[in-house]
């Protein structure tokens, strides 16, 4: 380990009690960096101010979440210093990506979904009140379809802009959440998934930064980002869990909806265009038929929901 680099004589001072040797990776994203030492620790260092406030909200709200959910998650300590800094043994894994998902079978599609369905339904089971209390917000609203349509409609091939702009006018019209409001992860893609390609399982989750009170649709938007299928078969899953009636084609508008939001923010990026286009195209050719049907499930209200946020009329 370079006892020169900054960021690591800061681990050091944070946790004397760890004889870390060497920095075997390095995540650099936009809100935090992650250090993973010695292949079993991993150190998170927020970047920017409000960064740090995720950071610590994170770490105060994940014994809770660990109590209620059936696979692991991180278990935190946090150095409250400047800037704070949370260290946590890493869960053993890598990420699930489509490649890694084409690879498994139907039976094992359904088991994961079904793991990932318990997982959703004992974070929307929790109570809100001490949540609440810890610093759990709502998580932030996606763009509103007008300036959705200013802002992507434009950086869009002429042949995608027909059913985009049919996309548009679906989401338009959605309305509120029949399910309600529920606290959720709303940031559970395949990147913050810690799978075992061997066994094909799914040991964990992290990276509840974004953890928060939002609409239950919603909270299955980013699986869907490692395949449509997975989406499909975790909203069904969900349903026979929790028997409440889920609607795989609101979570499909809802998907198309952050991909046409994801494009609209990435206006003064232009080398991200390409790739969030991409991305847009393989959703708009899974979206659902106008009036599509609920997933059968009991056809009971989110009431089932002992812990429901219902933070809206």
């Amino acid at each position: 380990m370079d006892q020169t680099d900054p960021i690591v004589s800061r681990i050091r001072r944070a946790f004397p009690k760890h004889d870390f040797r060497e920095v075997t990776a390095r995540r650099d994203g936009l809100d935090c960096l992650g250090i993973e030492l010695d292949h079993d620790w991993i150190a998170k260092i927020p970047r920017h101010a409000a960064a740090a406030d995720r950071l610590r909200r994170e770490a105060g709200l994940l014994p809770l979440i660990a109590a209620a959910v059936p696979v692991a998650v991180p278990a935190p300590r946090l150095d409250d210093w400047q800037p704070p800094m949370t260290l946590h043994h890493k869960i053993p894994g890598e990420a699930l990506t489509p490649a890694l998902y084409a690879l498994l079978t139907p039976a094992e599609r359904d088991r994961l979904a079904q793991e990932l369905a318990r997982f959703h339904l004992g974070l929307h089971r929790m109570d809100p009140a001490p949540l609440a209390r810890l610093g759990a917000r709502e998580v932030p609203a996606l763009l509103d379809v007008a300036a959705i349509r200013a802002a992507a409609m434009p950086l869009l091939p002429a042949a995608m802009r027909p059913r985009a702009a049919q996309s548009l006018r679906m989401i338009d019209e959605l309305g509120p959440d029949p399910l309600g409001q529920v606290f959720g992860h709303f940031d559970g893609h395949g990147g913050n998934m810690a799978y075992d390609p061997d066994t094909r399982r799914l040991n964990g989750l992290f990276d509840f930064a974004d953890a928060g009170f939002g609409e239950l649709h919603r909270d299955f938007v980013p699986a869907g980002f490692v395949s449509p299928d997975l989406s499909d078969r975790l909203v069904a899953a969900y349903a026979r869990e929790s028997g409440l009636a889920v609607d795989a084609g609101r979570v499909r508008l809802l998907t198309a909806a952050h991909r046409l939001s994801e494009l609209a923010e990435a206006a003064d990026m232009p080398e991200a265009i390409p790739g969030r286009i991409r991305s847009l195209a393989q959703w708009l050719n899974a979206m659902p038929a106008p009036g599509a049907v609920a997933v059968a499930g009991s056809g009971a209200s989110a009431a089932a929901l002992p812990g429901r946020a219902n933070r809206r009329g």
